[in-house]
Order: C-alpha cells, then structure tokens, then sequence
C-alpha cells in the first residue's frame, strides 16, 4: 500500500498531448519523402586508426563551445557502446589542468516548420564528435585516443588557442552558503521558471514559443524530460524498422538534434534547463493510464534485457546500457553551461513495487551517481526525484527535490517542506513541481493564477530562494497567458545576497492593524498540512495543535494524509485539535483522494463525542489500486461558543487525502496576514538586509473557486524581530506590477524594527536597506 498517482495522473493528458504531437509530425510526413538515415552508418569494418582532427571552431573563446570532427577508422556494429568502441579525449591547458571528454557518435539533421508542424531530414552528415567548453583561457593540447574491440589509436599534439572572454560559468551549489545555487563568478543562481517537459504543437519549434515569453518575462529555469519513449526528446525507444538508432543501446539521432536545439535556444535566453534522464512510466506495470513500460526500450519485448520492470535496479545489461547513455548525454550536452542539473529520475518512488526495492534504487543511485560525477569534466549538479528518504543523502546526489499537488494553502506548504528537507539534510531544496491539482481541468478553476503567483513568491523566501515550479506549462500557463506572473519575481531578486553567509529567516513577534477596525465579521481559518510522505517522519506520528486567534503551534510538521492505523499502523497520525471558540460556529474536514489499496475510515470526534464516521470503501478490494475519488467532500460539524478538543483520525486501512477549516471561531480583529522573509545580515551597502513577502490569507484559490470573498487589509503595523542594528530604509514592492515605492525610514532597536505598511488586497513584497548603523545600541 502506498500513495501510487497523486502527482502525475496528470501524465495522462499530457501523454495524449505529446503522443498527437510525435504522431502529427509523423502523418505530416506521409505528405512528401522524408530523408532518414541508411542503416549503414551505424557499422564500420576498419583498423582502429585516428585519421586527423579538425576543429571547426574558427576562433575558440572562453567558456563558448567549441566543436572537432573527428576522422577515425575502426571496427564496430553499435557507436553507441562503450565496449565496441570509445573514443576519449583529455584537453591539457598550458597551466597543467586537464579536463577529460568522451566524443560521440553524430548523425545530423535539419528542422523546419512547415504548416506550424514540425519537418525533418536527415542531412547525409554523419561521424565522429568532440565538443568542449574551455573553461579557461589560453593554450590547450588535445590527445584522442580510440579504443575498438582490443585495438587502439592516439592522436597526440592537437594545439589550439582560446581567447579569454568573460562569463558567469557553470551553477553549482554555493561555497559559501551552501543551501543555494551561485556560478562560478560567485554571482547568485534564483531559478525562477517551470516545467517544460516535452514539445508541444509545432514540435521542436515550440521551445522557440516557450524559451521566448519565459525570458520575457523574467524566467531563468525548466525542467527537460528526455524519456519516456511517448516524449519526442526521448534518447532511447523501441526499435523502429526505417530508422537505424533506435532500439536498446542506440541513441536516437533525431531526439538528439532536437535537444542540442532547445538547448542552443535556451542558451541565447538565459535559461538554465535541468535534464531529467528516466520517468516512472518506464517501469510502472500496474498503473494503466501512466504505464510505459510496453514502450521501454529495455523491455524484452523491445530487443532489451528486462522481463519485468524490478529486475532493472540489479540486471547487469540494464545498468550497462544506461551507463552507455549517461555517457553519451555527457558527450553530447555536457558542454553546455546551461544544463543547471542532471536529474536521473522523475518520481521513481511510482516504479514498480517501490516499497520493497528502494534499497536497491538507493545503491542504483550511489552507482550512477558515483559514475556521472567521474565522467563529467564540468561537474554539473546532480539530483533525483523521489520521495523523501535514503537518495538524498547520497554524496553524489547535490540537491533535494519535491513535487507537491493538491495544497490548499499553496505557500505555506512550500515553506513548510523547504524547512524540514533542508534542515533533515542540509542540502538546497527545489519544488520541482507543484500544483493544486493533478487534473489540469481542476487547475484552470483558478483562471487568474493566484495559486501559481503564491507558488513563485513562497519560494523565494525559503532557505533556497527559488520558484516554486508548475507542471502545467501547455495547458494552464500558456493558454491563459499567466507568464507575466514571474516577472515581478525577477525584478524583486535582482539585488538579494542570497548566496551571502549567515542568512536567517525573518520572524515576527507582533502584528497588529494600525488603527482598530470597525464592522467587525467572523474569520474562515484554514489548516492543512504541507506533509504527505509514507516514510518514518515526524507528520506521521500523533500530532497536536493548539489553535488561537493569535498564532497556530504545533503544525510544524502536520501532516495533509491521514494513515490508516490497520495498514501501516506505524505511520498513524491522528490529530488533536484545542481550539476557544469565541463564537458559535463549525468544524471542516475536506476530504481528498482516498487510497485505492483498501480505503479509509474518517473519524472526528469533538469533546469525546464522535460526531463524523464515514467509511470510504474501496468497492473493488485491491483488484484496481486505482485512487477513489468519489468521497471527495466537505464533512463538517456545528461547534458551539467555548473550549474545545477536536479529534480526527483514520482507522481504517489506507490513507485519505485532508484539510481543515475553522468556521467563525472568532471575530476577525487582527490582521490575517501570512509574513514570509530572509535576513541577510552581510550584505553589501546597495543589497537589501531585509526581504520581506506579506499575503493576504484571503488570497488564495481556494477562496478565489469557491467565491469566497478576498477582504482586504487594513493597513497594518509589524514588529520584525533579530534585525541586525541600524536604520533602515523601507520599500514596499508591487508583486503584479513591479513598482517599487518608499515608506522612509525605521530603527532597528535591540534587535527589533517595527514598520507600518499600507492596506493589502492580495499581497505585497518589501525590502529594507540599511542606511546608517545607529551609534551607542
């Protein structure tokens, strides 16, 4: 039992997307010839020998790439096999630094788009590569050696001069603060972006779409898949009869051409792309509408190894022919600064039967990882997506990841995770994705992008400053043209230290509305958790909170899945609720997803009395472990004036989906305002000290789908604590437009610097810039 498609039943649509893509392209064809290459380019029956190199490069410069062709005879039947044949080049700089690249296997083709679709042709050119991003200036020395079947050859003496120019570099995780990213210059790395996993309509050429209005408007990140086989960027597929590099051990030269293109584009825009190498669906069996695993490559119906999706963590010729593929992603696009990150799987918590062969994934990952780290010159970040647990803490394995659906409270939820992954393993973190719903009909309810802008400026104020990163960039972001949402973001973060030593969060020990309101009316508060693992954590234990009109404590770590206490009885996490109603009102448990494997049981009880037992029965056993969502709901009991103890729990067999809410508990008398921020005590006389992001908690899509009215705020005065001494001046930001005002100037006094800001009606951004230290505190 376990939490199966809670993110990605999202993949289903976007299959279907991507497969009308590939299969319009593919009737656009039948329209005239389409030039492929022969199956002869793949074999060659010659001595090992290195014929001459050439570098096409004209004039080589500092950190741009620089291509060699490379003309070699040899003895092979599959380029793409390191043990047929390798060739390896070792680049020498005059200083002495060397820097070892594998050359590749090349069959080139041309794009065009005709009729918005995308054509292609294979260009008769074909051979051996060598590309190289000389991360220093001056002169270098190359060797190539070529190894084939027992036989080898040197080419020695190679010079070549590389003119210096001056360049952010490569990202890597800070040294100085190693919870965030900076390049080599030390200037800071903020990803900003999202997921842009695939072409759309207008194949290839719709990164032109893309790449275009996500640099517009301030973008710097997304995330690449190049698998599974639906995806056209796919690098291994099953074989196909008129094309000669598909099939297990072959990479796929179309795929390939397509990707150098992306990232040549993206390059030219600032985008920085993470490059995720597999996907679940790969050997996923069970789930039908997110099963991939018939078009595997390695699948023994394929011409490949595996009889079934498990026996790829521990089978030989598996590891073997993705290591060859590693290797000629490396050799291919290694060269590229604008890969941010290797990332080796997307969600590999889904593969099949993951609960008994995570061990096995981990120790597949320490070797891989291990393996990329030796034959990567450039030392690209590496990272993986799986469920919180063993992976991360590999020392190969450089950042956390996270995917989050279904929050309610958008920002408090990536605060929350951020928090506890980097304070469990002291590593950056990056919601690599995130959303409201894993159904992009559900997602679109919120047509203005309230959850999405609350996604971007979240993040931004974590331990990683960084967006939160959506999934739907086709069928949400793009259609309802929502771009523009992440420009403001840009703007905000131009200046910010992030990379600075000794960051802190900004916390509050007051706030209050500057003059008392009138007309008084009763508060909505909502509770959920931002915690959905099934691992040992502290959300999967008894929790309480204590609820009041001041603060929440205790929800730290609360938990937006309730266990089942017969299932996995060590995962049971009932909740108790103290909480004084002021007023008469009601008690809120929204019901979710319910697990396919069994079902759930909600209880609720208040001052002891059970006032809610609904059984969400799973009809069918585990015959379909398909998730239920037919109880999806509001459960709500009536709450009279006085103190109270509330208890939910789940004592059934698996998990269900909650939230919670508080129906006019009391008067809203104090501002309902959410305060997100980073001190940055080193900071430069013209970088702020202080980033601040205060929301309106009435500004959220939940409030906004169900037509719930956004009250504004009044305006409001904040007592900021542990702000370094001094006087400051405040500049408050506005996160739509970008226009920066200031509100003059505040003393920090022991510590402590209290600022009045104007009325609020979604959100605002604000900086604080010291200006004088103040003499004799």
């Amino acid at each position: 039992m376990d939490s199966r498609r809670i993110s990605t039943v999202a993949l289903t649509a976007a299959i279907i997307s991507a497969s009308a893509c590939f299969y319009a392209q593919k009737s656009h064809a039948a329209e005239h010839k389409r030039i492929l290459p022969p199956f002869s380019i793949l074999q060659s029956a010659s001595k090992a020998k290195i014929n001459g190199i050439i570098c096409v490069t004209a004039n080589p410069v500092q950190m741009e790439r620089v291509d060699f062709e490379i003309d070699l005879s040899a003895d092979y039947k599959n380029p793409f096999d390191p043990d047929d044949i390798s060739v390896d080049a070792v680049f020498t700089h005059e200083s002495g630094e060397t820097f070892d690249v594998p050359a590749f296997f090349f069959a080139g083709y041309t794009h065009q788009s005709i009729q918005k679709n995308e054509d292609y042709n294979y260009t008769g050119n074909h051979g051996w590569r060598l590309r190289f991003r000389p991360p220093l200036a001056g002169q270098y020395v190359l060797k190539v050696k070529i190894s084939d079947n027992g036989q080898s050859d040197i080419f020695e003496n190679h010079h070549f001069v590389v003119t210096p120019k001056i360049s952010k570099g490569f990202v890597r995780v800070d040294p100085v603060n190693p919870l965030t990213f900076s390049f080599d210059d030390g200037s800071p790395y903020v990803p900003i972006g999202m997921n842009v996993c695939w072409p759309g309509w207008g194949g290839i050429f719709s990164y032109n779409r893309f790449w275009q209005k996500l640099s517009d408007n301030g973008g710097n990140y997304a995330r690449i898949w190049i698998a599974p086989s639906f995806n056209p960027l796919s690098l291994e597929r099953p074989p196909e009869t008129v094309r000669p590099t598909t099939g297990p051990g072959k990479i796929d030269q179309l795929a390939s051409s397509r990707i150098d293109f992306l990232l040549d584009e993206a390059e030219m825009r600032g985008i920085y792309l993470m490059l995720c190498f597999e996907s679940f669906n790969s050997l996923n069996i069970d789930n039908n509408s997110n099963s991939h695993w018939a078009a595997f490559a390695y699948n023994k119906q394929n011409q490949g190894p595996l009889e079934s999706p498990t026996e790829f963590w521990t089978n030989f010729e598996a590891d073997k022919l993705f290591k060859a593929r590693v290797r000629y992603i490396v050799a291919r696009f290694g060269h590229s600064s604008n890969v941010f990150a290797w990332e080796f799987w997307n969600e590999v918590e889904y593969t099949n039967k993951w609960d008994e062969h995570q061990q096995q994934s981990r120790d597949w990952h320490e070797k891989m990882s291990t393996y990329l780290r030796n034959i990567d010159a450039y030392n690209h970040l590496i990272t993986t997506s799986a469920r919180e647990g063993a992976h991360y803490a590999l020392p190969n394995i450089d950042f956390i990841q996270t995917h989050s659906y279904h929050s309610k409270t958008i920002a408090d939820t990536a605060r929350g995770v951020s928090k506890y992954l980097v304070k469990k393993f002291n590593k950056p973190h990056l919601m690599g994705e995130m959303g409201i719903s894993n159904s992009p009909t559900d997602t679109k309810l919120d047509d203005k992008g309230i959850h999405f802008h609350n996604m971007i400026w979240s993040g931004l104020f974590t331990a990683t400053p960084s967006s939160a990163m959506t999934w739907w960039w086709d069928s949400y972001i793009e259609p309802l043209n929502l771009w523009h949402h992440l420009k403001p973001a840009s703007h905000f973060m131009e200046d910010v230290p992030v990379n600075t030593a000794g960051s802190y969060s900004l916390t509050s020990n007051g706030i209050s509305f500057t003059s008392p309101l009138s007309n008084l009316q009763p508060i909505l508060v909502p509770l959920q958790g931002g915690y959905r693992l099934w691992i040992p954590s502290p959300a999967n234990q008894p929790t309480t909170v204590h609820v009041s009109k001041e603060k929440i404590e205790g929800a730290e770590y609360l938990a937006g899945v309730l266990h089942g206490s017969l299932g996995k009885p060590e995962f049971f996490n009932p909740l108790t609720i103290n909480i004084n109603y002021e007023l008469n009102g009601s008690f809120t448990v929204n019901a979710g997803n319910v697990s396919g494997w069994g079902g759930a049981k909600l209880k609720v009880y208040l001052d002891d009395r059970l006032l809610i037992d609904e059984y969400f029965f799973d009809e069918d056993g585990n015959e379909s472990t398909k998730t239920i969502t037919k109880y999806a709901g509001r459960y709500t009991i009536p709450v009279l004036k006085g103190e109270h103890q509330i208890k939910v729990l789940n004592d059934g067999a698996d998990w269900v989906m909650v939230d919670y809410e508080f129906d006019s508990p009391w008067y809203r008398d104090t501002p309902w305002l959410e305060i997100y921020g980073r001190v940055y005590p080193n900071a430069e006389k013209s970088q702020p000290v202080v980033t601040g992001w205060l929301r309106n908690i009435d500004s959220s899509w939940s409030h906004y789908v169900r037509k719930h009215p956004i009250q504004k705020l009044e305006p409001t005065t904040i007592t900021l604590s542990n702000i370094p001494k001094g006087t400051y001046e405040l500049q408050i930001f506005d996160t739509l437009t970008s226009e920066a005002t200031s509100l003059g100037s505040f003393d920090s006094e022991s510590g402590s610097l209290k600022i009045m800001v104007p009325a609020i009606e979604s959100d605002l951004a604000f900086k604080l810039y010291k200006t004088t230290l103040v003499t004799g505190r």
